[in-house]
């Protein structure tokens, strides 16, 4: 990792169809891209909810502050909660 590889936080937003029934998400994760922030929610949507990644759309992804991240998981690992 280089000298221009800060951590970012991402909020992913997009749904997935399941049972004929549309299901909205909005996903906070750490990432040092675009990219790989993509990677990891596929990932957890795939393997919580058992949806495959061509049933995922994503709307909107959005880099975020630390501060206005809402997930207790993102904030206590920006440093922000203890």
């Amino acid at each position: 990792m280089g000298r221009g590889d800060d951590v970012k936080v991402f909020r992913i937003e997009g749904y997935y169809a399941k049972k004929r029934k549309k299901i909205f998400f909005s996903e906070e994760v750490r990432s040092l891209s675009k990219e790989h922030a993509l990677e990891l929610v596929y990932s957890n949507i795939g393997s919580r909810h058992r949806v495959k990644r061509r049933d995922v759309i994503i709307k909107q992804i959005n880099v975020i502050s630390p501060e206005e991240a809402k997930s207790v998981i993102v904030r206590t690992l920006s440093g922000l909660e203890m």
